[in-house]
């Protein structure tokens, strides 16, 4: 039942696609702007064909009266145009435009012929008289172009394509511009107010004239019929409509061109045919008035062959009685024409003669109540010149009375376009007044040539956007319509474990309705949304904004479900209003050669739709809806004086369905269909009872009426006591409640009362109704059924009919666009749905009256065993409207991108499915794609209920997923798990399929592992993450569908062994392998085959052909099941999953392979293989080691553990394999493989790795208390971070010798490419510094854990050498240095042992070999001194000292220099940075002896130049430029002094004069230093004097000792006097140093010390006279000097003095002190003293002497 009744009974619109946002061009001269004009609005189209006849698009044309200077042109592809979307374009003009335009289309075959070129003209004339043509390229141009194949024609227009005609001189003669068409492929008629017509040439610049059509002024007949005429009305003559008539059909034989026939319509109802084929010699073939209705057929006129001057409409021949006579009362006149292949349809209605207006007088008057007639056109071809024609009165359009706007005849239909006369905002039949203005209350009108004595629906778009008007509750009817609706949606059996609903369950179900009505329009949303003062939600998908609009109304997601209803409620008739205004029709065109010979279009607003006829079952439904709505059908079941019994009986089980849905009314009947879908919940509060608030909110449904709520509390309470179906024949019938025990108020009795009074009526009506219907009501219910079950004819035989036609008449076939089909597919399915909706409410209400309702005993039980079969049918064409509604997101989508997804139709049947064959009508396809989506594409005899759709659903939810559409997915499967309503059953024995069966499961579980594939990542154990919770879900349902394969008996079941997962590819099958035969009987066939499907799609071959009953599809057994689980999780990079589909395998091997051992241990293998790759993806390490274990065979073992060690070294792994590496149990026999493993990887590992072998292998060590080997792994790696320090300082000091990391240290940030380079290199060495010191800490803290004899570490290579590099024969350790090492470092070390240098011999030229260098050992002393250096030199380098500085490279101090050599070059470079600490630490490591006392020397002489530079820093005196003032010390203390401490003072001021600033690579030492709190130390010092001080006298304290001769404190004070400023004294602490030797307290001087003079032993005055005498201390150094002469003199009486042998005074250097001071005169009393003391001691010395030699004398004799 696809084809259309051949007799009509009805039509429907089917949206081809909406239009795009306009693109603006403005003409020559005028700007961007809106005039609002008095015309009314016009459009009109043509249909462009393609190169080869398939790609067709259709051009239209629309002036708005609210943008009249504006033309609005669109292109839309309705035939065979894939991939390419609608273009629209509005060309603004100076003036306003008239209301006609006329497009002239010359395809390439036609330019070829006529000699001219190619393209789509539009012609316009605005009203001042200029003519506009706007100039495109031809779609056919476009496809022979490469690239511009999909391009839209309109698409290339700019506003030079705008050409404008001046007033044209041809067109004056026509006293005005009535009308305009196209004629043939170059040529426009303009038709004028006077009666004339032009033909002009479009294709030339100026519009020239071809030739101008007026009466034939030499017939004296004519003139007295055209005088006569003239004198009827105003504007008589006008020429209201031209249009070119279709040309007879020719013989094929014929050569001649087709005839170009123009027809012309005056307003007088005079009508002209012409033959312009030559312009140059036009042929008049009729010209006569138009026959009256009332005359008959036979009546003639002024035709080409002859005939009376009198005629049919005649005065003389005009019934006085007739409405569109005269009868000297009025005239008729006509307003517009349509032409077809042999018709004429003419809209006409009555003037007034007497009455003269302006408006009828115009060249556009409005149109008023007129008639519509349909003349037969008989037109004879013959040769030039011998054509004829014929005008006769067809029949009058019963139906057609209206203000007709305008006519087109099209294929076998006659289209009016009128005024609506009543209809009200929801669609019902209601009284209007005449609105003749805007377009937004336009109606369409269709009836069939052979039935146009009657009315036939016209299901329009507007239709279906007025029924969501029904939401608002504006009629009686609709009062409780959004109640009702939220009652069914709310209600607790919907879905199970829905009890708690909330406005994102909902929200997404609410706005389907716009889809599945086919309104869905952005545009019209967004403007619906800010007319209810709502936000608009972003997106191109209407139906997700609409829902998100719907949620954010209702309070958000988690708002109650009954608040998205209330929500809704308010946006639908929001939408509903808007949706009518910005897609109100603005013309009709006709387009030939697609369906039925032609179409007519719908040019709406923003939209362009096609009109179809209805198939047979859409017919009866439609049929029925008529009936249900007939007056007085509601009370007695009547249908105009005939009872029920008059019709089928099936069609009034139909016609009472209907009925049935309209007590439930529009949001009830969409609220059922949802929750027959799977849609719905409840919403109750904490003691059970449903909130009325949202939950305490003041949200949507506080705004809902009272009805409404009541709906829902009803449905609360009844919830558990009936099923939805029950609860929707409740709310359309009125459901009667007890009175309540505690009273009622007035208000409460009189709704019950009126629920009462609407139950009894409709339980009325039902018995009426079926007591009509017979005997049998439920016969003619499944009758009903029957009629409306899937059964396609054959539609190859209509294919072939339509081909032969197509054939016969010339017309090449062309194939409809995907989206126009699926809108015809969606009608077709609504019109099912509507049915069987009503059969499903009819027969609810059965069960729930029985003989109340008027039903013969035993129906009740028939009805309820019937309601499966209608729920599941109703089910079906739930599910074919949903699929031709909504549009693709997946695979399907991004095909066809950047135009519109197609629905998601396409994604489930194949591109070469017979609904897709290019020659089918719409009606033909539509329904076709329903049988195709109902039944498969091969198709079935008829639908299956006795498993309520089940198969069918697994094998579209199996497309789905395979095409992508995971959304569509779920809400297939929840329609296909949503419970029936009644009880189960079972046809034929069949046992019915719950929401449990395997294949559901399976694809339930599908659809849960896409969340698992969106959250990809690593999981961990014990986690609570959503991507843990969706695996968790995805892995329990395929757990619970492998209850559907069944493994009989053991042994490989595999079957088909190319079926077999990628682990069998290389496994034969065993010896012992089962050999009989698997029954599969208890396996579910469906499962099988979505498995089969899942490897397909994984492996990228494509699945078999389904079919159930199939012996040689190959079985799938549990371990194949699983094991396809497992790979399919695998793709996913969901290794929880994978892992556990992998346990579940391996429980699975011992039943496939029972017999055979060998192949049960390889598949276990592999299996586990695969379990430990996944546990290590996972991080599981535990389960990983368990693997390891599990693994058969130990090599098997040994290479699982060696991936284990791979995994646990994997560089940027941050899973903790480091930990858990020391956790593992590892015993004796594994632990030296995974020591082997690491030590190899470590080897080859970068040294930068994280986390780092060697570290792992240490702490592995360390953990099994080891730690001599764990010292011996970090030492390697710290080898191979030695190595790569010198490589980066090498890099470092590159970068610097250019000068970039000068200029990085003077600005502090890098100023070029050059810069950042070199600060990327200091920073990379500051680290390669800090990780060697780290490993030497690490590994020396590991020796001093062994024992004491056996703290040293065997080297298996050396620094400079790899491990088992080439060597040279007889390169031994012979020629190699041994290191000195300082008392503290041997006393520090039983164990130490003389530490070989780095320098080698020089190679000899011998032979090389492989031989392996000889060990060597490392003591911890070693470690210590090499820890030491590193350390300063990351202390430097973080200080921000040169590269070269640090000595890491052979660039500074030649290949030959031991690292000894080295060390007083970093000690000066520590002072210098003032890192003191570091550097005493360093010399201390690795000097002793002289080279030791240098270094002290130095340091101790910087400490003392920071520490004078620290107290003069301060004072104002100071306050000068401190660089110039220290360099200038420095140059004083070089010029003055000689060698020896002098220059280590000087070489330390110049030193501290400028500290280095510190760089960006100080952030990488600690903050206190490696070896100190350096840093906080020197910031210190700079801020306290006394800290400097204290930090030299510490120094010196410990390092000053009489084994360096006091050395240091000289340095000391010579760097402190030269750095300081003149008035700077040397502290009291270190002058007694010199005057009292190391210790000495502040008590004077004893005897003994006194009588050596200045020569004492632990004292030093004279260097300290020298320092003060070098450094122009005059007055101390006199004062000095004299206190050691009278200290002299005092200290010892003269025995004692002459008890020594001599008592020594520096007096060279006394004298000149005293000359020095002779010099300044403000000393001359330090002077007088001095010169005193010396005299003193002069003479004292003298007698001392001469006693002495008296003494001597004496003793002689």
């Amino acid at each position: 039942m696809v084809a259309a009744s051949r007799h009509g009974a009805g039509f429907a619109e089917v949206l081809l696609e909406e239009h795009p946002a306009s693109r603006t061009i403005c003409a020559a001269g005028c700007a961007d702007s809106r005039v609002r004009t008095t015309h009314a609005d016009a459009a009109g189209g043509v249909q462009l064909v393609g190169a080869n006849g398939e790609k067709r698009r259709l051009l239209s044309w629309a002036i708005r009266n609210g943008d009249g200077a504006a033309l609005r042109l669109t292109e839309t592809p309705c035939a065979g145009v894939r991939g390419s979307r609608s273009h629209a374009l509005r060309i603004v003009f100076p003036r306003e435009l008239l209301p006609i335009a006329a497009i002239v289309e010359t395809d390439p075959h036609a330019a070829a012929r006529e000699g001219v070129g190619a393209g789509v003209r539009v012609v316009v004339a605005d009203v001042a008289g200029d003519v506009h043509v706007v100039r495109a390229p031809h779609p056919a141009e476009l496809e022979a172009t490469p690239g511009r194949r999909a391009e839209a024609s309109l698409a290339s227009v700019r506003a030079a394509d705008i050409a404008t005609v001046h007033d044209p001189p041809s067109l004056q003669a026509l006293e005005g511009v009535a009308s305009v068409c196209a004629v043939g492929a170059k040529m426009v008629a303009f038709g004028g107010v006077g009666g004339r017509i032009a033909l002009l040439d479009a294709l030339s610049d100026d519009l020239a004239p071809c030739a101008e059509l007026k009466p034939a002024t030499l017939a004296r007949l004519w003139n007295v019929v055209s005088l006569g005429a003239g004198a009827r009305f105003a504007g008589a003559r006008a020429i209201r409509a031209v249009a070119q008539v279709p040309s007879p059909r020719r013989h094929s034989s014929d050569p001649s061109p087709p005839r170009l026939l123009l027809a012309a319509l005056r307003a007088d109802c005079h009508v002209q045919l012409w033959d312009v084929t030559s312009p140059a010699k036009p042929v008049s073939l009729v010209a006569m008035q138009l026959p009256s209705p009332s005359g008959g057929g036979n009546g003639g006129g002024y035709e080409s062959g002859g005939g009376s001057p009198g005629g049919f409409g005649s005065p003389s021949q005009t019934a006085p009685g007739s409405p569109l006579g005269g009868g000297g009362a009025g005239e008729r006149a006509a307003h517009c024409m349509g032409c077809g292949e042999g018709y004429l349809a003419v809209s006409t209605y009555g003037v007034d003669a007497s009455a003269s207006s302006s408006a009828s007088s115009s060249a556009f008057p409005r149109p008023r109540d007129g008639k519509i007639s349909v003349y037969a056109l008989d037109v004879k071809v013959g040769a030039e010149g011998s054509s004829s024609a014929s005008l006769a009165f067809h029949s009058p359009v019963v139906g057609g009375d209206g203000v007709t706007i305008a006519l087109a005849v099209s294929g076998e239909s006659i289209w009016a376009l009128q005024e609506a006369s009543g209809r009200d905002s929801s669609g019902r039949d209601g009284t209007f007044g005449e609105t003749l203005g805007g377009a937004g209350d336009r109606v369409l009108k269709g009836w069939p040539l052979e039935s146009l004595n009657r009315a036939h629906p016209c299901e329009t778009l507007g239709d279906a956007a007025a029924e969501l008007g029904a939401w608002a509750g504006r009629a009686a009817s609709d009062a409780a319509a959004a109640g009702a609706a939220a009652a069914l949606l709310l209600r607790g059996g919907a879905v199970p474990g829905s009890i708690h609903a909330t406005a994102a369950d909902v929200s997404d179900e609410l706005a389907s309705e716009l889809a599945v009505r086919g309104v869905a329009s952005s545009a019209v949303l967004t403007a619906a949304l800010d007319a209810v003062d709502q936000p608009c939600p972003a997106g191109d998908d209407c139906a997700a904004r609409a829902a998100a609009a719907t949620r954010f109304a209702a309070g958000g997601d988690d708002a109650p479900a009954a608040d998205a209803v209330a929500a809704w409620s308010l946006i639908a008739p929001a939408y509903a209003d808007k949706w009518r205004q910005m897609r109100a029709p603005l013309g009709i065109a006709s387009l030939p050669g697609l369906d039925s010979g032609a179409a007519v279009v719908v040019l709406r607003e923003g939209a362009s739709s096609v009109m179809r006829p209805l198939d047979a079952t859409e017919a009866a439904a439609s049929r029925a809806a008529l009936i249900a709505r007939t007056p007085g059908f509601a009370e007695t079941g009547a249908i105009g004086g005939a009872s029920l019994g008059a019709t089928a009986p099936h069609l009034a089980a139909l016609a009472l369905g209907c009925h049935m849905n309209d007590l439930l009314g529009a949001p009830a009947c969409h609220a059922m269909d949802l929750v027959a879908g799977g849609a719905g919940g409840a919403v109750v509060g904490a003691h059970g009872v449903p909130t009325e608030d949202g939950g305490g909110r003041g949200g949507a449904f506080a705004r809902a009426s009272p009805a409404a709520r009541a709906a829902v509390k009803e449905a609360a309470a009844f919830a558990a006591t009936e099923d939805w179906l029950d609860a929707a024949v409740a709310l359309a019938l009125g459901r009667v409640t007890a009175q309540p025990h505690g009273g009622m108020d007035d208000a409460a009795k009189a709704a019950l009362r009126e629920r009462r009074a609407r139950q009894r009526r409709a339980a009325g009506t039902l018995r009426a109704c079926i007591a009509r219907i017979g005997s049998d009501p439920i016969g003619a219910i499944a009758n009903a059924l029957d009629a409306m079950e899937w059964r396609p004819e054959s539609i190859e035989a209509v294919e072939r009919d339509v081909g032969e036609a197509r054939t016969r008449d010339g017309v090449s076939s062309a194939e409809w666009t995907e989206g126009a089909r699926a809108q015809a597919a969606r009608q077709q399915a609504g019109a099912r749905c509507a049915a069987l909706r009503g059969l499903l409410l009819l027969l609810g209400a059965i069960r729930w009256g029985g003989s109340r309702v008027g039903a013969p005993p035993g129906c009740d039980r028939a009805a309820a065993a019937l309601i499966p079969r209608a729920a599941a049918q109703h089910r079906a064409s739930l599910l074919a409207r949903w699929l031709t509604a909504t549009p693709c997101e997946g695979v399907a989508a991004d095909r066809v991108a950047p135009a519109s997804p197609p629905p998601l139709c396409a994604a489930i049947l194949p591109s070469d499915a017979a609904s897709a064959r290019p020659g089918l009508s719409l009606v033909v396809a539509g329904a076709a794609l329903c049988a195709e989506i109902v039944l498969g594409p091969r198709g079935v005899a008829t639908y299956r209920v006795d498993d309520g759709g089940y198969r069918r659903a697994v094998e579209i939810g199996a497309e789905l997923y395979a095409g992508g559409e995971l959304a569509a997915l779920g809400r297939v499967l929840k329609q296909a798990r949503a419970a029936p309503p009644g009880l189960g059953f079972a046809s034929d024995g069949a046992p019915s399929v719950g929401g449990d069966a395997p294949a559901l499961l399976f694809l339930q579980a599908l659809r849960a592992s896409a969340d698992v594939a969106s959250t990809r990542g690593v999981v961990v154990p014990g986690s609570t993450s959503d991507d843990d919770a969706a695996t968790e879900e995805a892995l329990g349902l395929f757990f619970r569908a492998a209850s559907g394969i069944r493994d009989k008996m053991s042994g490989d079941v595999s079957g088909d062994r190319s079926n077999v997962p990628m682990d069998r590819d290389d496994e034969g099958p065993g010896e012992g392998d089962a050999k009989k035969s698997v029954d599969d009987s208890c396996s579910d066939p469906l499962l099988q085959h979505l498995v089969k499907l899942l490897r397909s799609i994984m492996s990228g071959f494509p699945a078999a052909g389904f079919d159930a009953g199939d012996a040689n599809m190959p079985p799938v057994s549990a371990l194949e099941y699983y094991e396809t689980l497992m790979l399919f999780f695998e793709r996913l990079g969901c290794s929880l999953g994978a892992m556990r589909c992998a346990h579940a395998a391996l429980r699975e091997v011992e039943t496939a392979h029972a017999e055979d051992a060998a192949a049960r241990l390889r598949r276990a293998a592999r299996l586990w293989a695969n379990l430990l790759q996944y546990a290590l993806d996972l991080g599981d390490w535990s389960a990983a080691y368990a693997a390891v274990l599990s693994v058969p065979g130990a090599d098997a073992q040994n290479a699982a553990l060696r991936r284990l060690v791979a995994a646990l070294c994997e560089p940027g792994d941050v899973r903790g394999g480091a930990a858990a590496l020391v956790r593992l149990p590892l015993g004796p026999d594994r632990l030296p493989a995974v020591v082997r493993a690491l030590e190899g990887r470590a080897a080859a590992a970068p040294i930068d790795a994280v986390p780092n072998p060697s570290t792992m292998l240490h702490a592995l060590h360390v953990a099994r208390g080891a730690p001599a080997p764990a010292a011996a792994a970090i030492l390697r790696h710290a080898r191979r971070l030695g190595e790569a320090a010198a490589s980066a300082a090498a890099r470092a000091e590159q970068l610097a010798a250019s000068g970039v990391d000068s200029e990085w240290a003077s600005s502090g940030k890098p100023s070029s490419a050059r810069a950042a380079a070199g600060g990327e290199a200091r920073r990379r060495l500051a680290e390669a510094l800090e990780a060697h010191c780290g490993a030497l800490l690490v590994a020396i803290n590991s020796l001093r854990l062994c024992p004491p004899g056996a703290r040293h570490v065997v080297e298996e290579w050396q620094p400079e050498r790899k491990l088992r590099e080439l060597t040279i024969d007889g390169d031994d350790d012979g020629g190699r240095l041994v290191e000195p090492m300082d008392d503290e470092t041997l006393a520090g070390d039983e164990n130490a042992e003389p530490v070989r240098s780095t320098a080698t011999a020089v190679p000899h030229p011998k032979r090389r070999r492989r031989v392996p260098p000889a060990p060597d050992r490392t003591s911890l002393s070693r470690l210590l001194r090499e820890y030491a250096l590193s350390a300063a030199r990351l202390e430097l380098c973080a200080a921000g000292a040169e590269p070269a500085a640090l000595g890491c490279s052979d660039a500074e101090f030649g290949p030959t220099r031991t690292e000894a050599d080295r060390i007083p070059g970093l000690v000066a470079s520590l002072c210098a940075h003032g890192l003191f600490r570091a550097a005493t630490k360093l010399a201390c490591s690795w000097c002793e002896g002289e080279a030791l006392t240098e270094l002290v020397t130095v340091i101790a002489a910087t400490l003392a130049a920071r520490a004078a530079l620290a107290q003069t820093r301060g004072r104002t005196a100071v306050r000068e430029e401190s660089g110039g003032r220290f360099r200038g010390f420095g140059r004083v203390i070089d010029g003055e002094l000689g060698a020896g401490c002098d220059a280590k003072a000087a070489e330390a001021v110049a030193a501290v004069t400028e500290p280095p600033p510190r760089t960006a690579t100080a952030s990488l030492a600690s903050a206190g230093g490696v070896l100190g709190s350096e840093a906080i130390d020197a910031a210190a010092v700079e801020a306290s004097p006394a800290a400097a001080w204290a930090a030299l006298r510490a120094f010196l304290e410990a390092h000053c000792t009489a084994e360096r001769n006091f050395a240091p404190t000289e340095a000391a004070a010579r760097a402190a006097l030269s750095a300081g400023a003149a008035t700077l004294r040397l502290p009291q602490w270190l002058t007694r140093r010199f005057t009292r030797g190391r210790g000495g307290g502040d008590t004077d001087v004893t005897a003994v010390t006194a009588a050596g003079g200045m020569a004492r032993r632990g004292a030093n005055p004279t260097a300290l006279l020298a320092i003060y005498a070098q450094h122009g201390r005059l007055e101390e150094a006199a004062r000095l000097a004299i206190a050691e002469l009278k200290a002299h003199a005092q200290g010892a009486d003269a025995v004692t003095r002459t008890r020594f042998a001599s008592a020594w005074f520096p007096t060279p250097l006394l004298m000149h002190v005293c000359d020095l001071v002779a010099e300044v005169p403000a000393l001359d009393g330090l002077r007088a003293e001095l010169e005193s003391a010396l005299d003193e001691h002069r003479r004292r010395t003298e007698a001392d002497s001469a006693k002495l030699a008296g003494f001597e004398f004496a003793n002689t004799r």
